[in-house]
């Protein structure tokens, strides 16, 4: 009996999160209505969940009216959060939060992210996977790179994800790779400050490294963050050890982190994606020596979650440990990919 009495727990309790989750309404502009449930509202874009679409993205700006009896944190441009409900309002383009301390009435265009309290694992993982391969006849070069970008967010933190690798051969050079593993972690603060941490594991054959390892920290601040862009900077120090080729012993050093990373997205047809994160690194053990490595994309929308994708990727070492070691090293690449 107490097995019988667990799975009919189980299935009443599916049962009317099922019936919960699919009491949003949405209008749209132009008048058009759907019921469902918010998965969330990201860089422009309105998650929403129903019986006959699935999850469909819908642009922010086309949205009229809005109820849930959901608990959502909403965020604003200027960095101020909400937690409540959404009720019905007279007013179009206006959401009314029904928080602990009272009603809000916020502008639809101050509003720039909303996250559901209650989300799966899944619901907040995004994975975007690429790659492309080039190759000329004349010189026998081709170029294969893989890239894979993981994003994971909950309601106070964020975490990032990259791996790349390019490998080059000819038939006159020897072929060159160059990898790198990166994770960064972000907890937001109040009035968009952010504590941060990083990992990075990198190798480049062209500038002499048979591998870069990188642990550091530090606080930054989200200067800017619409539906449309988001502009980040984070300083702080981190610890590098560093293995060159030939080399029997690593270096190790202290360094200061500076990053710079701004996005600038469109959901118009087609929809395009532009980011950019700078980073700049002064070494304190070797005064004099400064490291920086850039990394841009400009993705286009084929069809739904099929993109195509240019790529740039730049590292400086203004004094390489190797002697006679090119100080710059970068890859312009071209490929295809798919987000989910």
């Amino acid at each position: 009996m107490k097995l019988e009495t667990l799975i009919m727990t189980v299935v009443l309790t599916g049962i009317a999160h099922t019936a919960y989750a699919q009491t949003d309404i949405l209008i749209f502009d132009n008048g058009d209505r759907l019921t469902g449930e918010i998965k969330g509202l990201e860089r422009g874009r309105l998650s929403f969940e129903t019986e006959a679409t699935d999850t469909i993205q819908i642009e922010w700006e086309n949205v009229a009216y809005l109820t849930s009896n959901q608990t959502l944190r909403i965020e604003l441009g200027s960095g101020a959060r909400y937690l409540g409900q959404l009720e019905r309002t007279t007013a179009e383009a206006v959401l009314q939060v029904q928080t602990s301390a009272g009603r809000v009435s916020l502008d639809r265009e101050t509003v720039v992210e909303i996250v559901p309290i209650e989300t799966t694992f899944f619901d907040r993982l995004e994975i975007d996977i690429r790659g492309g391969y080039n190759f000329t006849k004349a010189n026998g070069i081709t170029q294969l790179n893989v890239g894979v970008d993981t994003v994971y967010r909950t309601e106070e933190r964020e975490f990032q994800f990259g791996l790349n690798s390019n490998v080059s051969r000819s038939d006159e050079t020897e072929t060159a790779e160059r990898e790198s593993l990166d994770f960064l972690y972000l907890r937001r603060r109040p009035n968009r400050w952010l504590m941060g941490a990083i990992a990075n594991l990198e190798s480049n054959d062209e500038l002499g490294v048979d591998r870069r390892a990188s642990v550091g920290g530090g606080a930054g601040r989200t200067l800017r963050q619409t539906n449309r862009s988001r502009f980040i900077w984070l300083t702080g120090l981190q610890f590098t050890e560093e293995r060159l080729a030939d080399a029997t012993q690593p270096e190790n050093s202290v360094e200061g982190l500076g990053i710079v990373s701004f996005d600038w997205f469109r959901f118009d047809e087609p929809e395009l994606d532009i980011s950019t994160t700078l980073g700049v690194f002064p070494s304190l053990s070797d005064h004099g020596r400064v490291r920086a490595n850039l990394g841009a994309r400009v993705r286009w929308e084929i069809v739904e979650d099929l993109f195509w994708e240019l790529g740039l990727d730049h590292s400086f070492d203004s004094d390489p440990l190797i002697s006679g070691a090119e100080k710059s090293d970068y890859i312009v690449s071209t490929s295809i990919g798919w987000s989910f």
